[in-house]
């Protein structure tokens, strides 16, 4: 979770960070209406959140009536995108209702307090009731079974399946070069000259195979894989604005998801925030 109360003095975005998020969230806990149901709060260290106002017992069979008591979802994970993000995104893009836990990158204590009560001692997290989710594959294909993210066949499934394990190669290969090689001479155009392409070529190629790539990963409907995809190009295009310059298909997917107003509301505040991707602060 973030400490809108203090400043980052040993990150040099820390204002930048903060001072958004501050009016970002606790607007919408002070009734401000946005476009996706977030809820956070904002103690030193990781808690539960507080309780919020239970509203008349009318007002809850009319909602429970109109929603069939959909859940209500609590991610933990870092105070950065990482590998949270794409969770974030299929939630807020399908108006899922859900609230966060944000860990502050910096605050060691925190996390390692709360470390060991995690199944594989890994987040994100997704608890859903008494429910506790880990392994951010599981996440994103148990939310996509549950809200119609998966598609309608076999066929259906085994392509969203390889289309996202095969980014998640790609973010592997990404994640190598930013943690382990992002100072080492050469190993920058390597990775943008060479490792990037070669990736985005096969995942041209693939998402050409459902109505020539010109929708989503499966096609005309939506699903899980989509914001996987969606968020590793973004990630590549902060890290060199001309990454798609060769892949028109997947540079117009690209547009087209950051396009998708829930989707652009949030990238903007977020992007406006200045959170970080990775926990290393070279992106």
């Amino acid at each position: 979770m973030i400490n809108l109360n203090s400043n980052r003095t040993n990150n040099p975005r820390g204002t930048a960070i903060l001072n958004p998020l501050l009016g970002f969230y606790r607007g919408f806990i002070g009734g401000r209406s946005f476009p996706f149901p977030i809820r956070d709060e904002s103690p030193s260290e990781p808690r539960e959140l507080s309780r919020p106002v239970i509203p008349s017992a009318s007002k809850q069979r009319r909602v429970a009536h109109a929603c069939k008591m959909a859940p209500v979802y609590e991610v933990t994970y870092f105070d950065i995108r990482g590998f949270a993000e794409m969770i974030r995104l299929l939630l807020i893009d399908q108006g899922i209702e859900f609230t966060e836990k944000r860990i502050p990158m910096e605050d060691k204590e925190a996390w390692l307090s709360i470390k060991d009560s995690f199944t594989f001692g890994q987040v994100p997290c997704l608890k859903e009731g008494d429910k506790e989710i880990v392994q951010t594959g599981t996440i994103m294909r148990h939310l996509a079974r549950k809200h119609n993210l998966y598609g309608d066949s076999e066929d259906d499934f085994v392509h969203a399946d390889l289309f996202f394990d095969g980014v998640r190669d790609l973010r592997a290969k990404y994640g190598n070069f930013i943690y382990n090689n992002y100072d080492v001479p050469g190993k920058r155009q390597e990775f943008l000259e060479e490792i990037a392409p070669t990736a985005l070529a096969k995942l041209e190629s693939l998402l050409k195979t459902r109505q020539n790539g010109e929708h989503f990963v499966l096609g005309e409907k939506i699903s899980y894989a989509d914001y996987n995809l969606f968020e590793e190009l973004d990630v590549l295009l902060i890290l060199d604005a001309h990454t798609l310059d060769k892949f028109p298909i997947l540079k117009a997917f690209h547009k087209r998801m950051s396009e998708r107003p829930l989707l652009k509301d949030y990238v903007q505040k977020r992007n406006a925030s200045g959170m970080w991707i990775s926990g290393n602060g070279k992106q």
